[in-house]
């Protein structure tokens, strides 16, 4: 958790700045990240950002989890369908929960939603609190 923390740290130095990159891996970890930005109506430069932690026990590179700057949320990829098209309707999500190392459960929350390059119900977008 702590080379995390670093990692996470580092990356907000970077993310700061105003280049746009392709996503970038760090080597020897699971993380990589994408810096961005855009200009909003009223001309203010917004960072946009993302850091993408990828699961750890999953090879496909399909589930990861996505650190979005600027925003109230993040989101969850999965390679596997989470839930059923009356959640992605309602924006609820049922009996999903995370961890972190070896920490206790938590229920995540926020709302399934479709994949929009696989169309599958794998993405949730979980609210920061």
């Amino acid at each position: 958790m702590k080379k995390f923390k670093a990692i996470a740290l580092a990356l907000a130095g970077l993310l700061s700045g105003s280049v746009a990159l392709a996503n970038t891996r760090i080597p020897g970890t699971t993380v990589s990240y994408k810096v961005s930005s855009r200009t909003d109506s009223e001309g203010r430069k917004i960072n946009t950002s993302m850091i993408f932690v990828d699961a750890s026990n999953e090879p496909s590179g399909k589930t990861y989890l996505a650190f979005m700057c600027g925003e109230y949320f993040d989101r969850l990829y999965t390679n596997v369908t989470l839930g059923t098209a009356k959640e992605v309707n309602d924006g609820t999500i049922g009996g999903l929960s995370y961890r972190i190392d070896a920490g206790a459960f938590k229920p995540l929350n926020g709302g399934l939603r479709l994949d929009a390059q696989t169309g599958k119900r794998s993405s949730v977008t979980a609210n920061r609190g």
